[in-house]
Order: C-alpha cells, then structure tokens, then sequence
C-alpha cells in the first residue's frame, strides 16, 4: 500500500505536470463560417473534441490562428483526415473546408538538426517539407513557376535561403498568397506551410561582395522588464511579425548578438529604430508593443534604407 507521504508527492507531482502541460499550449484560434474570414465565428482557447456540441460543427471555411500550433481534424475526438495549422490567416481551408469536427492545440518537438547556413553570393533556396527543417527537402537556383510538376517536391513548411530574394506563392506563375524571403533561416512559413506551389527569384544578379555568415539573436518580451511570454529571432529579418502571432507585443529585449532595427510596419517601413547588444528592460515610447518586423543589420545587407530614418539606440546604463 503506498504510504500518506508518497501518495501525496504523486498528487503534488501530478498537478504541477498538469498545470505545466496547460502553461505549455495557450494559443488561440478562431474559426469562421464563409472564406475571408466572413460570416460567423468562434474562437476557442482550448481544445473542442466536438463543434456540433458549440453550433459550429463542419461549418468553418476559413481560420486565423494567432498563437500555438492547432490540429484541425475532419471527425470527433481529433479523428479522420487532420491537419497541422501554424500561426497565421487561412483565407481558405481546402479540402478541410466545411469539414472540420475537432481542433485542438499540440505541442511539436522536432529532432531534425537545424541546417547549416552559409550565405552565398549565388541564388539558392532550399524547400523542406516540413517545419523545423524536417521531411524532404528540394533545392532550387532558378525561378519554378510549377513546382507541383517536379517529383521531387513534395510541399513547404520551412525554407533556408543561402543567395538572392525569393518569391513564394500559394499558387501556379507567382498568384495568389506570397510572402518574401531574404537569405535566412526559416523554421515555419506561417499560413503558407503545405501550400508554396510556385518560387521566383526576385534578386537574379550576384552580390558584389561575399556575404559573411548571418550571426544575430534576439529575444523580444511581450511585458517590460523582460517578462510575459517571449519570442527568439535567431534569422536575418523577420517581416512580418503577425505570422508569429507577436506583433505590436513588444514591451521589452535582450538582444544577445547584432545590431538590429526594428520597425512598426510590415516589411521594415513606417518608424523604424536600431539597437544594438544589451538589455532594454523598457522600450521607447515610439516602439513600445508596436514592432511589426524585424532584421539583423551587418556589413552586407547594410543599414536601413535611408528613407526611413532611424537612430541607434544605447541601452540605459
């Protein structure tokens, strides 16, 4: 018979698993009715084993998730055809769409080794087919309109570009949804994971110079003093914080390697400010819980365009 004191450390060890678990997945995901995000909605914060019991069973056409990583399955319990779903805007949902019965949050732990990355003057970008660098991967160096035509391709849900700017697009001859990528690491495309089928390549000229390696970290806080939920940005530039469910979060930073501008429009536009190592227990006013992108400033991508001033911002001694 287990004794009183060990019953009770299990129960103690118990709930503090459970309260970790809960601490662990608290994204948000809302669901609507009509594609564009039109028509009714539901949001949800934890799981849904079954949408009939909510009114929303198998009505759902289009998804915004803005944090965690969602399962959305077609039958009950998280059975049937599911599908993982990154932050993001899902204006549509496919073969999902108005099939939807259970969704709930996971938790991914990925054991692929992040690649190596050496930026080169040459045009290069590496597909792999899953996020965090996993699956099967597809190298390209020249503009693939239809990349659904190559068997060797079999989706995108993270990229690594080595050389040149490239294009990614939701559909044949660069339509649809695009986003843009600069040399980089990137773990997740956001809300075109399983869906590139289309890459160009924006910056056909090489560089001058050979790039150095990318070296740069930075840790952003949602509450000053280094507090509140956090995000790491270990890549050149992030354009778009929104795909990461952190923008206009921003209250406070450390940045651990580089020098860094950050901006309060997508793709580095409106009020721009560049900081360099240390801590900022407290942002400026003028960036405070308003950074929407981010990049790494180094000799080779050099500063921000001068059409946006900036200036660069010590930390308080």
């Amino acid at each position: 018979m287990m004794s009183i004191g060990k019953k009770s450390l299990h129960v103690l060890l118990a709930a503090a698993t459970a309260l970790f678990a809960a601490a662990a997945v608290a994204g948000e995901v809302t669901l609507y009715q009509n594609r564009d995000f039109r028509g009714d909605s539901l949001t949800l914060r934890r799981p849904a084993s079954n949408l009939l019991t909510t009114g929303f069973n198998d009505s759902a056409s289009s998804i915004v998730i803005r944090d965690g990583i969602w399962e959305a399955c077609t039958d009950v319990q998280f059975q049937g055809r599911c599908v993982t779903l990154q932050p993001g805007d899902y204006r549509m949902l496919g073969a999902l769409n108005d099939r939807i019965s259970s969704i709930r949050e996971i938790v991914i732990v990925s054991t692929a080794p992040p690649p190596v990355f050496v930026a080169s003057a040459a045009p290069r970008i590496v597909l792999f087919e899953q996020p965090g660098f996993a699956g099967r991967s597809v190298e390209l160096t020249q503009t693939m309109g239809h990349l659904d035509s190559s068997r060797f391709y079999t989706g995108a849900g993270a990229a690594v570009v080595y050389g040149g700017n490239w294009r990614l697009c939701s559909d044949d001859s660069f339509r649809g949804e695009c986003t843009e990528l600069s040399p980089g690491q990137y773990d997740s495309l956001g809300a075109l994971n399983g869906r590139v089928s289309s890459a160009e390549l924006l910056v056909r000229a090489p560089l001058a110079i050979a790039p150095a390696p990318v070296v740069g970290r930075v840790v952003l806080f949602d509450s000053s003093d280094f507090r509140g939920k956090s995000l790491v940005i270990d890549r050149a530039s992030v354009p778009n914080l929104e795909r990461m469910g952190f923008d206009d979060r921003t209250a406070s930073m450390r940045i651990e390697q580089g020098t860094w501008t950050f901006c309060t429009d997508e793709r580095f536009q409106g009020e721009c400010r560049t900081f360099g190592p240390g801590e900022y227990p407290r942002l400026p006013v003028d960036i405070y819980r308003r950074i929407v992108s981010a990049r790494l400033v180094n000799d080779v991508y050099g500063a921000v365009s001068s059409v946006t001033p900036y200036v660069h911002w010590q930390p308080a001694s």
